[in-house]
């Protein structure tokens, strides 16, 4: 099937998607006026695209239409030859007619984008039709290089009505916003005497740097902590290199740098690799090659991090008791102990409809084992923790298997407690109704508090280590 075009002014419309071709769109922020959803997420993100002059991204284009091919009217084949004739007579419907015919794509239950890059105009759009959607039930982004606002605008979609139940993020490694500069720096850009296009260039470029340099601090940081939950400290870590008899001047490529980690601190992986690329990157010098002394240096003057970070609470927007999701994947999307922390204390609130926790291949320690493990204990309705290829020791473990351990209860206190079973059931009974009310079969076993004859509850979370 030819995709339609139409010459507007010499202009092929409608144009095709390129990053960025619809940033001069004014996106509203609700749906236009008449604007009527289908609940078919692809067939509906098309016409709202032809509704505001946007161009449609490739995920969401309709797919060429199977086409039968039609039968030979010069001869009559061998099977019509044979054929008995209709018995309805000559016009009756002819089967073989209705199957040369086009019929629409169906849209099935799963979209999954890979390696396609977004930008916001676009998930602006995919946000707003997102609340009315019924025919999708998993959403999946691989390698799409979604940024915190993305995220934060895909979150606000996936609320109300929505039948989507799974979202699956998938090597998704985040970048931090563009920070603003101080006053000081600023003021030092906009004096140098440069023209005005110049003088934002500068500015943006100065943001750039300092983002980068905050990228680094939270990558050494990380990687610090990694080493201390392995050692107990830093210093433990140094005197294992010292009783190796390392040179502590020697200066080191990549993958000297990588052998020397793995054989005497037992660490290794792509993050060894990036730490090598801050340590030899303009921050400390750039001079073609690391020793273990500018290593040493780096990981014991970091600044330390607020608790309030930005893409932590991007994620954390998945969590809130408003999204409908009851599986969230957030797979190889490098979250570590930063992250965790908005999204621990979001968890530990969710109402009952979250059941599957995926965080597969991150950067998860022993810190932010115990961010979990608070958060494990006030959330009961996990079925599923995934947390395969992470950096978390025996001492992390045992955080996290602390909220299963059996806690016996005074007798004034179990008033209290019955009293906060009923709330979490009476919560989850209502999440099944209302989507039973909307057409949405419910599909899970939402049933971690089971009684028993004598009475007693049993609180059942399974975690995958």
């Amino acid at each position: 099937m030819a995709r339609k075009e139409v010459a507007m002014e010499g202009k092929i419309w409608p144009p095709v998607w390129v990053y960025g071709i619809n940033d001069h769109l004014d996106i509203p922020s609700e749906l236009p006026p008449g604007f009527e959803p289908s609940g078919l997420l692809c067939a509906d993100f098309r016409k709202l695209c032809a509704t505001v002059n946007a161009a449609t991204h490739p995920a969401f284009r309709a797919k060429l239409a199977r086409r039968v091919k039609e039968p030979s009217k010069s001869l009559p084949s061998p099977h019509e030859a044979r054929r008995r004739p209709s018995l309805l007579g000559k016009n009756a419907h002819d089967i073989s007619l209705s199957l040369s015919e086009e019929k629409p794509p169906k849209e099935g239950p799963n979209l999954a984008v890979k390696s396609f890059l977004f930008d916001r105009a676009t998930m602006s759009l995919l946000s707003l039709l997102l609340p009315s959607v019924q025919n999708v039930k998993v959403l999946c982004f691989s390698d799409c290089n979604l940024d915190c606002e993305m995220l934060r605008l895909l979150s606000s979609g996936l609320v109300s009505h929505c039948s989507v139940e799974s979202l699956q993020i998938e090597w998704n490694s985040l970048d931090l916003p563009l920070p603003t500069l101080e006053e000081e720096d600023q003021q030092e850009e906009e004096e140098n005497e440069v023209p005005a296009f110049d003088k934002a260039s500068s500015l943006l470029e100065a943001r750039e740097r300092k983002r980068y340099t905050m990228q680094s601090d939270r990558l050494l940081l990380n990687f610090r902590e990694w080493l201390e939950s392995r050692f107990q400290g830093l210093e433990a870590a140094w005197r294992v290199l010292d009783l190796a008899g390392v040179d502590w001047d020697a200066k080191l490529q990549a993958p000297d740098f990588h052998v020397l980690l793995y054989e005497k601190l037992g660490v290794s992986g792509q993050q060894v690799l990036e730490v090598f690329e801050v340590l030899d990157g303009p921050d400390y010098g750039a001079d073609g090659g690391v020793t273990m002394e500018v290593m040493r240096e780096a990981l014991q003057g970091l600044p330390e991090i607020g608790e309030d970070d930005p893409l932590g609470l991007s994620l954390a927007g998945f969590l809130e008791p408003s999204s409908v999701l009851e599986c969230v994947s957030f797979r190889a999307c490098a979250i570590s102990r930063f992250e965790l922390g908005p999204m621990s204390t979001a968890l530990a609130k969710c109402p009952w409809q979250l059941r599957a926790l995926n965080l597969w291949d991150n950067r998860i320690c022993d810190k932010g084992a115990e961010l979990l493990a608070f958060a494990l204990d006030a959330y009961r309705g996990l079925e599923y923790l995934g947390l395969g290829r992470n950096r978390i020791t025996e001492q992390g473990l045992r955080a996290l298997c602390q909220p299963f351990q059996p806690c016996p209860l005074a007798l004034e206190e179990v008033p209290a407690a019955k009293e906060r079973i009923s709330k979490q059931q009476a919560a989850a009974k209502a999440v099944a109704e209302a989507k039973e009310k909307h057409g949405r079969r419910w599909k899970g076993s939402q049933k971690s508090i089971k009684k028993k004859k004598n009475n007693s509850t049993i609180i059942s979370k399974n975690v995958n280590h």
